[in-house]
C-alpha cells in the first residue's frame, strides 16, 4: 500500500514539473504569439524564422509592445491583394527595417526606421505589395537584401 502512494506522489511531482517546464518554454519562445503561425523563409540562401500575420487583427498588432526580435527572426505580413499599405511605428520599442514584397520579389526597402516617433512615423511602399517583412534595423544589410531579390516560402 505504501508503494502505491509513493508512485502516485512521484507521478504528481513529475506531472507538475512537466507542466511548469512547458509553460516556461512557451513564455520563453521567440514568438509571444502575436502572429498566426511561424514558418521558415529563404532569402539570399539564408533561412529566417518568420512569424506570419495573415489576419487583420494580427497585422494591426504586428510587433507592437515587444522588447526585441531575435537576429534571424522576422514578421511577415500577408495581404489578400496588392496595395500601398501604410505601416506605422505605434507602440514599437525597437527600430526596424521594412522590406516591401510583391509576389516573391522585393520591390522596396526602408532601412533603420526609428521607433521613437511612434504613430507619427508612417511608411508606404512605392509600388503595390502583397507582403511586408519587418526585421531588426540593420538586418537588411547583414542579409545583403536588394530590390529585385527573390524570397522563397
Amino acid at each position: 500500500m505504501k508503494r502505491s502512494y509513493g508512485w502516485i506522489i512521484l507521478i504528481i511531482i513529475f506531472s507538475l514539473a512537466a507542466i511548469f517546464w512547458l509553460e516556461k518554454s512557451a513564455r520563453d519562445s521567440q514568438y509571444p504569439r502575436s502572429g498566426d503561425y511561424a514558418e521558415k523563409l529563404d532569402i539570399n540562401s539564408k533561412k529566417i524564422e518568420v512569424e506570419i500575420a495573415a489576419t487583420e487583427e494580427k497585422r494591426a498588432l504586428g510587433l507592437s509592445r515587444r522588447e526585441s526580435l531575435c537576429q534571424n527572426c522576422a514578421m511577415l505580413f500577408i495581404f489578400e491583394k496588392r496595395g500601398n499599405y501604410a505601416f506605422w511605428m505605434k507602440d514599437m520599442l525597437f527600430d526596424i527595417d521594412i522590406v516591401w514584397i510583391s509576389g516573391n520579389k522585393i520591390v522596396g526597402i526602408d532601412k533603420n526606421i526609428s521607433h521613437e516617433r511612434g504613430s507619427a512615423e508612417i511608411r508606404r511602399p512605392d509600388a503595390p505589395v502583397d507582403k511586408v517583412l519587418e526585421i531588426n534595423a540593420g538586418e537588411n544589410d547583414r542579409l545583403n537584401l536588394k530590390v529585385g531579390d527573390k524570397i522563397y516560402f
